[in-house]
This record gives structure tokens, C-alpha cells and sequence, in this order.
């Protein structure tokens, strides 16, 4: 079922979303992060500007340009004494409460992390699989895949794993992933999870949507 999302998407050029996640960061659970995404496949790109936290952030980010720098302005006080700040995507202060770097955002990168998983996480006798193909998400059908290890294994990451695969669009539109509960009996814990909503697949993205010169954007305004 998640190779066939890898081969919906292959024809996919680019999509905007709505993207929403928390995650556990130096053991720490986030709050709900929730931005807009404009993405194109190839070359990467990701054009992302905040609603919470951080209302009106915008971060730009494009494969073999700015020297591989992902060009960052913030809001408020901060906009005006830092400008556009161009850090390193795996640097500390663009993984501030991040799991992941800008480099892996998106649908595409989920798609291709749960191939490459898929074989492992599934292995007979130690996996439990079941799939609903009447779920919903955000009022559409989707199928829900729930892959759980009872048992903690070196080569497993995850004790509970839900995917939702949205019917229409062909690719997944949320990922859960806990970990083993800390105490016999206790809840899993969260660790990821990503949501994407108000997704529009081939919207017509050019150059200038992951162009900070792009005069929709707030870079370089006070």
C-alpha cells in the first residue's frame, strides 16, 4: 500500500498544505506547530510560513542554492535586530524543537522513510498489522494502517505506528509514531506527529514562490 504512495507521487510535481506536528525534543513533547507548506519535488524546495508559534515566520529553503543555507527571517523585535538569517539546515538554531531538518520536510520524505521501513517494521510473528479502509481524516476517507511491536526490538523504532492514506489523493496525510510505555501497563508515548491538510497536488509553483524577493513575502520588511 506505501509503494503505491511512492508511485502516486512520483508524478506529483509540487503541492501547498496546511502541516501540523508535534514532536518529542530532548524529552520534551512540543506544542502544536502549524504552518502553510508550499513544496516542489524537484529541485527540492520549501517555501514554509508560520502560524503558531512564531505567527508570520517564513523560511525558505532550496537544493543547490544559497550555498545550502536555509534563509530564515523571524518576527517582531527579533525581524528588525537579526534580518534574514541564513543557517545551517541541521545547525542548532534552525533544529531548535525540531526532530527533523527542513531538508526532510514534506510528504514526499515521509513516503520514502516508510518504504524504506516498511520491510523491517512488518517482519512476521513479531509485528501486529491491522488496516481500516473505512477510516476519516479531516471529513475525507482515508485507510488507517496500525503496525504495533509488542515486544522492543533493536531494529524496530517505534512500539505503535499509525498512517493515514488519504482514498482520493493516494498519499498519506498523517503519521503517529509512540514509543514503548516507560511503566507495564502504561500509555505509549508520542513521539512524532505530522498532519497535512488542505493539501492541493500539481498548484503550479514557480522560481519566484521559493524566492525571498517574492513581494508576497514579508523578507526584508519592517
Amino acid at each position: 500500500m506505501v509503494g503505491l504512495c511512492q508511485e502516486r507521487f512520483e508524478s506529483v510535481r509540487d503541492y501547498t498544505c496546511l502541516f501540523q506536528k508535534r514532536e518529542l525534543v530532548n524529552g520534551k513533547l512540543t506544542g502544536l506547530h502549524q504552518m502553510n507548506l508550499k513544496v516542489r519535488n524537484a529541485p527540492f524546495s520549501v517555501y514554509i510560513k508560520f502560524q503558531q508559534p512564531h505567527a508570520g515566520r517564513e523560511a525558505i529553503y532550496v537544493t543547490g542554492k544559497n550555498n545550502g543555507k536555509v534563509l530564515v527571517h523571524d518576527v517582531g523585535v527579533a525581524k528588525v535586530l537579526t534580518g534574514t538569517m541564513k543557517l545551517d539546515p541541521r545547525g542548532s538554531m534552525a533544529m531548535e524543537d525540531n526532530r527533523h531538518p527542513v531538508t526532510e520536510a514534506g510528504i514526499g520524505h515521509l513516503i520514502n522513510t516508510l518504504v524504506d521501513r516498511w520491510s523491517i517494521e512488518l517482519q512476521p510473528g513479531e509485528s501486529e498489522v491491522t488496516i481500516d479502509e473505512n477510516a476519516r481524516l479531516h471529513g475525507r476517507p482515508c485507510d488507517l494502517i496500525i503496525s504495533t511491536h509488542p515486544e522492543r526490538g533493536p531494529e524496530f523504532l517505534y512500539h505503535l505506528v499509525k498512517v493515514y492514506i488519504d482514498h482520493e489523493l493516494g498519499v498519506p496525510v498523517r503519521f503517529e509514531a509512540y514509543d514503548w510505555p516507560k511503566k507495564p501497563g502504561g500509555k505509549p508515548e508520542l513521539v512524532e506527529e505530522y498532519d497535512y491538510s488542505n493539501i492541493r497536488l500539481d498548484a503550479g509553483l514557480k522560481d519566484d514562490d521559493f524566492d525571498v524577493s517574492n513581494k508576497a513575502y514579508s523578507y526584508g520588511r519592517f
